[in-house]
């Protein structure tokens, strides 16, 4: 791709600087070499830097150059994003907005590092998928997302039977957004840790998000990112990510009581965090959710042996003062996990489960009274 200088192009670069110019010259070179004087192996390095006193017009052509070596690698950034995708427009206006967008801003020696790289992540079941804007990690949350790798590693050779017909695992096909969840959120270490149980149709298997329904984890947490699809999908629960319009009932109800109680997520995430035991979702024929207490002993076994391992892990990681299940079977797991010297932490509330009739009975007031009366939270 070849980028055309015009008049207006170029005083509107060398009126930034504080100069006129009366020319327009045409810049050449795709490759970024000749008379740019940049290295094709480094694009954004030049082999002979300018000099202090260049004149202005030159130094133009030196910048322009450096972004024709961009636009020709196909590394100017969507508008969209805050990473490099293909371009897939070729005309003018592309490459004017990018430079009247970042010319300002940036230092012609200065090309930021976000314009330059594509951090992508290998998916063991897809072809590698882009990373959303998220904080660098912490040596806590870096900590998180390898032990989420190594559980899901652990639980990649096993097979169950009917009547499980299809299977889920969105620390996969959504390890983007579930990582961005981690490293925004599990950045230090935690008072108080709620455990679920596996995933539902419409919150985790959307979004890779611990309940995650999806008005709370992208308006209340503000959290983005690409979902790719499961490996066989079940034709009655499609994968759309943050688009899903279906509600997560026990979300809904989860994040809603911590919204209420603590404003926002920020306030929450200081001293709370939440993880699920099993991250596996479990589908029979008719579409209908299996929990993993269900399955068969030789098929639960190994599965509650790696789960086990990931929750010791996790809690080694965060250090909580208490572990609070979310329904008697996460408490359950955190006990046999946790073992008998964990045990005075480990407490449980009631499932916010629609299918449970004490929670459609008003489960907010309901956890939150539980919630005080074993300690974990004042009043």
């Amino acid at each position: 791709m070849t980028v055309t200088g015009n008049a207006f192009c170029l005083r509107r670069l060398t009126f930034s600087a504080g100069r006129g110019l009366s020319a327009s010259p045409r810049i050449e070179g795709s490759t970024g070499a000749g008379r740019h004087g940049l290295s094709a192996t480094h694009p954004t390095k030049a082999i002979n830097p300018p000099a202090k006193n260049t004149p202005p017009i030159r130094r133009t052509h030196i910048f322009i150059g450096r972004i024709n070596t961009l636009i020709a690698n196909q590394r100017i950034p969507d508008a969209k994003t805050s990473f490099s995708t293909p371009i897939i427009d070729n005309s003018h206006t592309t490459a004017r907005k990018f430079l009247f967008q970042n010319v300002s801003k940036t230092h012609p020696k200065r090309i930021p590092r976000k314009h330059c790289n594509k951090p992508t992540l290998d998916s063991p079941s897809s072809s590698p998928f882009i990373l959303p804007k998220a904080p660098t990690p912490t040596a806590t949350a870096t900590a998180l997302i390898q032990a989420s790798r190594e559980l899901t590693a652990a639980l990649a050779p096993l097979r169950f039977a009917l009547p499980v017909t299809h299977l889920y695992s969105p620390l996969i096909y959504a390890r983007n957004l579930h990582e961005t969840y981690l490293a925004t959120y599990g950045r230090s270490r935690k008072r108080v840790v709620f455990l679920g149980m596996n995933p539902g149709p419409w919150g985790m298997a959307q979004n890779g998000v611990p309940f995650g329904e999806v008005a709370s984890v992208r308006d209340w947490m503000g959290l983005s990112g690409e979902v790719d699809q499961p490996t066989a999908a079940h034709p009655k629960r499609p994968i759309t990510g943050l688009a899903c319009t279906r509600s997560e009932v026990s979300g809904r109800r989860l994040w809603g009581l911590m919204a209420d109680r603590f404003d926002t997520a920020k306030a929450f995430f200081a001293h709370h965090f939440v993880v699920n035991y099993c991250p596996l979702v479990f589908m029979e024929e008719s579409g209908r959710n299996a929990t993993p207490d269900k399955l068969p002993a030789p098929q639960r076994q190994p599965l509650e042996a790696a789960c086990d391992q990931h929750l010791r892990h996790v809690i080694g990681i965060l250090k909580p003062q208490r572990v609070v299940g979310v329904g008697k079977f996460a408490e359950k797991c955190a006990r046999r996990a946790l073992g008998q010297e964990k045990a005075p932490l480990i407490t449980s509330v009631l499932h916010p489960s629609p299918a449970s009739p004490a929670a459609n009975r008003g489960w907010a007031q309901a956890a939150t009274q539980q919630l005080i009366k074993t300690g974990v939270w004042d009043t």
